[in-house]
């Protein structure tokens, strides 16, 4: 027999059974296997399937009910209906009842769930119940950790693209790979790698950059920063010159330096006099100079390393032993000696001063005796001569440089001269390629060029270096931006003043026509109050009438009764007095009787005045009352008509009265806000002020970029050509079409030389102060990471977006789990720290992310539909833009910040206005997805990639200017430079295409087509 008190649990049971059965002849192969040796494990066992199903609706970031499923810690908080399991009781405990389907409308997951989520299995309901039963207990360490499993070397899609913003580098991800590219040659340059990831077994992926697939990347500001992201971490490579200083002490600051590759030697000329030889080889201090009464103009050394030549402003030539630093020879002449030239051989020595003179001396020297003979003496220019060098291609040359703007070549032999180049313009420095074949020239007007040396052609004049450019460009960006914004601040002032007039009049008519209605009011209360009255009145008329009619009614009434009690009273008497009937009456009775019959007159006599007075009052009853009647309806009538009146006016004067207070708190908001915006409009000036002082200041910068190289050198094999200036500005160049490649500011004093070194593949850089030397190329060296890639990782999933901040200090990572969390961390780049977890921005995985052209803002966009503003200050959200019915793929601003463009996965493009935040365009007429949106530099136009291998340049009416061709595959991302000159796109097929913009077309594709290996090198997480 069953006891009452189980029947209940008997009946769950009983009804579970039932449950699994049918599931069981649903699906023959699932079977329950319940496992007593080996306890449940809810990280392990229950979270996936809760993951699988659940956790959509039930966890931290959307707890539908209140139930959040993620740890045994939060089931034990219950649901907003109270407790939802009781430890030790599965079959009593509301979660497993509910998973089961056996509580009637409480069916989980609900039918066609957004979530596509499924019921569980018996399998899976038997695992939450043993879990119950054993106490609920357990804890979530993160999540499961992952094994990474290698991937098949064909994955080789582009996820991610990124321009640095001056327009010299595109990089770009394949699986985890991550590429670099030289922009403006579209040449691929390296591979980045993480050096810890070199120790993995598969020998295919020691050039891995990331465990996972990379799913974005970004460039700092200036190009020095490139961000990369994958799952759960975010590793930072930085572009760098390997740099150092040479351990050198002199005695004093150095005044200019002259360098001999020949001999790789450097002469140092020292302020204070004297001269250093320095031994570029050795790296290290050979001789040191000093001749009293001279002042050093220039010095060089032998090719052969034994002598030293050196000229001073007071006309003299020095010839020194460089073996024990003995003075060989002095000579006088009359002008300074301002540059020196060896032959490669030793045996000639060429002087220049500056009376445009070149001297040709003769070199005798044996072990006892030296010589230098002056054999020729020629006017070489018109003007100062600024530069001297050899030339060793096939046919050898002295080679000199003037300020007459012209190249000259000498016989070395004669004097004669071979040909001559013009130049266009002064010459101011000269550098000779190793090999002879390229001269290197910086003339005064600050152009850099190179010549051919056998063909007398100029090969190709070096561009202006893109760091000033562009920080010109920024700055005429953020001047634009603040026109844009003191535009429309001041035609915002208009309108408010225009609204505040409105304001006004509004208030005006509103106090007008309250006093109006409040008349009116009154005038209705005052003659309802009068009818009210005559209706009264009419009232007690009528009343006063009938209550008369009554009153003689009852007189009457009362009369006849009397009267008839009278004679009743009569005949008992007569009847008492004269029983027996023939009895005589005797005195008594007889007064006895009169006594009765004078009552019965009395009576009769009372009851006819009584039917007088009654006969007269309702004389004309019906009449009179009629005429009352019709009085006390009439008044009626007038009194219901007044009132019925009366409920408009008042609602006419409540309106009227909320129409002031709403007119008069109008007023005084646009007041306020004209205030407001009269204090923005001033401060709006001053950032135009502060644009404008920029933009001079960047003109300058780049005028002064243009115009304060130095010195030249070549680099080994011809290809680089460098610069140094007397703003301690270092610049580096392509020879091949002259593009800049580097330019940084090394120090803050003047640099006077630099050569190269090609044993070390060094530049060497002389400043007052010493040497620096840098690399040839430089490197991406890994400096750090964000996230650990674990699972207590401040990163808990994929990192889907990454945006630095315009000021270059912040960088904004996007990311969150699939259907569960959006995710957006703020970290601090100087100090690799996380300062802001935004994890409630958006509930569902982050997918783009921009940072407004002035920093102040951040635009979300999210797998939820939804994109998001945000405060940079405060983090708050500002606006919501609302209305793409799938995934916002990518977000961006136009550059004046005033409006903000976003791409879905509903084939769709909407622009938005800020910060009105309202949806200003829709733009339709995509087969696929938006991937990629991306405002052109300052203008009206953008770029949009999508899925159907398709990609347009549209303007913000949606007008398409251009569509570009030959695109075959699916694109994932895009990006372009904040100039709006270059476009890079990525796709499934693994081609990253490039784009001039300005000529509105493709410059160059690149595959996977390079020297590195790049098979199996491929990895993703398995849980």
């Amino acid at each position: 027999m069953i006891q009452k008190e189980n029947v209940g649990i008997f009946i769950v049971a009983m009804m579970f059974a039932m449950q699994v059965w049918k599931s069981q002849a649903q699906d023959p192969t699932s079977k329950v296997k319940p496992s007593p040796q080996a306890p449940v494990d809810f990280q392990s066992d229950l979270l996936p399937i809760f993951r699988a199903n659940c956790l959509a609706c039930h966890s931290r970031n959307k707890s539908k009910g209140g139930l959040n499923l993620e740890s045994p810690q939060t089931i034990l908080e219950g649901s907003d209906a109270g407790p939802v399991i009781i430890p030790g009781k599965g079959n009593e405990s509301h979660l497993f009842l509910v998973a089961s389907n056996l509580i009637e409308d409480a069916l989980m997951p609900p039918k066609d769930n957004p979530s596509n989520a499924v019921p569980m299995k018996p399998t899976e309901l038997e695992l939450l119940k043993r879990w119950i039963d054993e106490g609920a207990t357990g804890k979530v360490d993160g999540s499961a950790p992952v094994t990474w499993q290698t991937m098949p070397s064909s994955l080789q899609a582009i996820h991610a693209v990124t321009l640095s913003p001056d327009g010299a580098f595109a990089a770009c991800s394949r699986a985890n790979h991550i590429d670099i590219y030289r922009l403006p040659e579209q040449r691929y340059t390296s591979r980045l790698y993480d050096p810890a990831l070199m120790d993995t077994e598969q020998e295919d992926s020691r050039k891995s950059a990331h465990l996972d697939f990379v799913q974005s990347l970004a460039f700092s500001t200036d190009g020095g920063l490139l961000a990369s992201g994958g799952y759960r971490v975010i590793k930072l490579w930085k572009r760098v010159f390997e740099t150092g200083m040479l351990p050198m002490k002199v005695p004093s600051l150095i005044q200019r330096a002259c360098f001999d590759p020949s001999s790789l030697t450097t002469c140092l000329i020292l302020q204070k006099g004297g001269v250093i030889v320095w031994d570029g080889k050795a790296q290290e201090s050979m001789q040191h100079f000093q001749m009293q009464g001279h002042e050093i103009q220039c010095a060089i050394t032998s090719p052969n390393r034994e002598w030293l030549a050196a000229g001073s402003r007071e006309g003299h030539l020095l010839l020194w032993s460089m073996a024990d630093g003995t003075l060989l020879q002095e000579t006088s002449m009359d002008s300074p000696i301002t540059h020196l030239q060896w032959t490669p051989d030793a045996s000639m020595l060429f002087g220049a001063d500056s009376k445009q003179l070149i001297r040709q001396w003769r070199i005798t020297a044996s072990s006892a005796t030296f010589s230098a003979q002056l054999k020729t003496v020629w006017l070489a220019h018109e003007s100062t001569l600024t530069t001297l060098g050899f030339s060793s291609s096939e046919t050898p040359a002295l080679v000199s440089g003037s300020h007459d703007g012209t190249l000259k070549w000498w016989d070395p032999d004669s004097g004669a001269l071979m040909r001559t180049v013009t130049t266009g313009d002064a010459i101011r420095d000269m550098a000779i390629s190793p090999d002879g074949l390229q001269i290197g020239i910086l003339q005064k007007n600050g152009s850099i060029q190179i010549w051919k040396e056998v063909e007398d052609t100029r090969l190709t004049q070096m561009q202006p270096h893109p760091k000033p450019a562009n920080e010109l460009a920024r700055a005429e960006q953020r001047k634009t931006m603040a026109d844009a914004w003191l535009e429309d601040n001041r035609k915002d002032l208009e309108n408010l003043k225009k609204e505040a007039e409105k304001a006004a009049e509004r208030t005006i008519n509103a106090v007008e026509a309250l006093a109006v209605a409040d008349t009116s009011l009154k005038e209705k209360k005052a003659a309802i109050k009068s009818a009210q009255h005559k209706a009264d009145q009419a009232s007690k008329l009528l009343n006063a009438y009938q209550s008369e009619i009554q009153r003689a009614e009852d007189a009457l009434a009362k009369a006849q009764k009397k009267l008839t009690e009278a004679k009743e009273q009569a005949a008992r008497t007569v009847r008492n007095t004269l029983d027996p009937p023939q009895q005589e009456a005797n005195p008594a009775s007889v007064i006895k009787i009169q006594g009765v019959l004078e009552a019965i007159e009395r009576h009769a006599f009372a009851a006819g005045r009584s039917q007088e007075a009654f006969d007269q009052t309702t004389a004309n009853k019906e009449d009179i009352t009629a005429q009352h009647r019709k009085a006390v309806e009439e008044t009626q009538k007038q009194l219901e008509k007044l009132q019925g009146e009366q409920p408009p006016l008042e609602m006419q004067h409540a309106l009227a009265r909320t129409e002031t207070q709403l007119a008069e708190t109008s007023k005084q908001h646009l007041d306020q806000s004209i205030l407001g915006m009269q204090e923005t409009i001033a401060s709006r000036e001053n950032e135009v002020s502060e644009a404008i002082k920029r933009v001079n200041q960047a003109q300058t910068q780049l005028k002064q970029a243009d115009t304060r190289a130095h010195a030249l050198a070549f680099n080994n094999d011809g290809s680089m050509l460098s610069a140094v200036g007397t703003h301690g500005n270092w610049m580096l160049w392509s020879t091949k079409d002259g593009f800049p490649l580097e330019a940084s500011n090394i120090t803050e004093g003047p640099l006077h030389s630099i050569h190269f070194h090609a044993e070390d593949r060094r530049w060497i850089i002389s400043g007052r102060e010493g040497w620096i030397w840098r690399n040839e190329k430089p490197s991406w060296t890994l400096t750090g990471q964000l996230g650990n890639g674990q699972p207590d990782s401040p990163i808990r999933d994929r990192v889907n977006a990454l945006t630095f901040s315009p000021n270059g200090l912040w960088l904004a990572s996007g990311g969150g789990q699939p259907s569960r969390n959006g995710e957006i961390l703020i970290w601090n780049i100087q100090e690799r720290s996380l300062t802001h977890d935004l994890d409630r921005i958006h509930s569902d995985a982050v997918l783009g992310l921009a940072f407004s052209p002035d920093g102040q803002h951040l635009a979300s966009c999210a797998s939820d539909k939804m994109a998001k503003i945000m405060d940079c200050e405060t983090w708050n959200i500002e606006k919501t833009l609302e209305g793409h019915t799938h995934h916002v793929m990518d977000i961006s601003w136009q550059s004046n910040g005033r409006m903000l463009a976003t791409g879905g996965a509903d084939k769709k493009v909407k622009l938005w206005a800020y910060p009105e935040g309202n949806r200003k365009k829709n733009i339709e007429g995509f087969d696929k997805e938006i991937t990629g949106v991306a405002f052109v530099g300052l203008s009206n136009q953008f770029i949009a990639s999508s899925g159907d291998a398709k990609l347009r340049l549209l303007d913000t009416e949606g007008k398409e200017v251009r569509s570009f061709k030959g695109i075959q595959a699916f694109q994932h991302t895009s990006s372009v430079t904040p100039d709006g000159h270059f476009m890079a796109i990525g796709g499934e097929d693994g081609h990253l295409r490039f784009y001039d913009l300005d000529a509105g077309k493709a410059i160059g594709s690149h595959g996977i087509k390079h020297s590195l290996n790049t098979t199996g090198s491929s990895n993703t997480p398995q849980p």
